[in-house]
């Protein structure tokens, strides 16, 4: 049985973008079939998978970030049922609607939020609700004799970092993943290990390189701006100032 934060749905069509889409977002599916995949090297492996470079046909390279549990496990202490899978395929979802809301128009937010309800709006300001609310405001201040624009303490966003892609999620059969995926594996749950399935996301393969502190700074600029929360800096999840490992959020 599929998760319910993943659709069956392709992510390569116009995504929904009512607010409550953004309050229970899903990840849609990749468009590649696993059957085409180039298996190329082992990126790195940590607490919640592997990642994987590969090809799919002619097409890539992508990164393939394979996770170590299908379902939710413990925690540490009790507090509760932890699953980074659903976590970041609902942190991916948001990120590829606000990416497509910016690509239609801009969007207008507050620059330097102060509070969480302030952030929260600013995430609401891409959905379809928000745009059009943004439109009829400008509108008003047009027909009011104002110039229609952003005012103080807001800024318009017509361009999105430079944040690596999400394709959406794909699963594989565990015989299907490359040994190091069962060597480095860190699942010991058993009903995780009697599962066959394991699930991906799929994102725009980042090379290392140097670290280019200005893209760095618009992206954390932009997490800040927009809610997400961020875990401790680690050198090894950011490449040529791009995060790659979007473990680090959470909406």
């Amino acid at each position: 049985q599929r998760p319910f934060f993943l659709s069956e749905g392709i992510l390569k069509a116009p995504l929904s973008h009512c607010w409550q889409s953004f309050k229970y977002p899903v990840l849609r599916r990749c468009r590649f079939e696993p059957e085409t995949i180039n298996w190329r090297a082992m990126v790195g492996y940590g607490s919640e998978g592997c990642v994987f470079r590969v090809r799919f046909g002619s097409e890539g390279p992508f990164a393939v970030k394979i996770f170590w549990h299908s379902v939710p496990h413990p925690t540490p202490g009790g507090k509760g049922p932890s699953w980074p899978l659903r976590d970041e395929c609902k942190t991916a979802a948001v990120l590829e609607k606000m990416r497509w809301a910016v690509a239609d128009e801009p969007i207008t937010i507050r620059r330097d939020p102060s509070t969480p309800a302030e952030a929260l709006r600013n995430v609401w300001a891409f959905s379809a609700e928000g745009r059009a609310h943004q439109k009829n405001k400008e509108e008003r201040n047009k027909r009011e004799g104002g110039e229609g624009e952003a005012s103080g303490g807001e800024m318009s966003m017509s361009s999105f970092p430079d944040i690596p892609k999400c394709h959406g999620w794909m699963k594989f059969k565990l015989g299907e993943i490359p040994s190091p995926y069962r060597t480095y594996q860190r699942c010991t749950d058993p009903v995780d290990l009697a599962l066959q399935d394991r699930y991906a996301i799929v994102y725009d393969y980042v090379p290392s390189g140097k670290m280019d502190v200005e893209i760095a700074q618009a992206q954390l600029d932009f997490f800040y701006r927009t809610g997400f929360a961020q875990m401790p800096y680690r050198e090894s999840n950011w490449r040529r100032g791009r995060l790659v490992d979007f473990g680090d959020l959470l909406t």
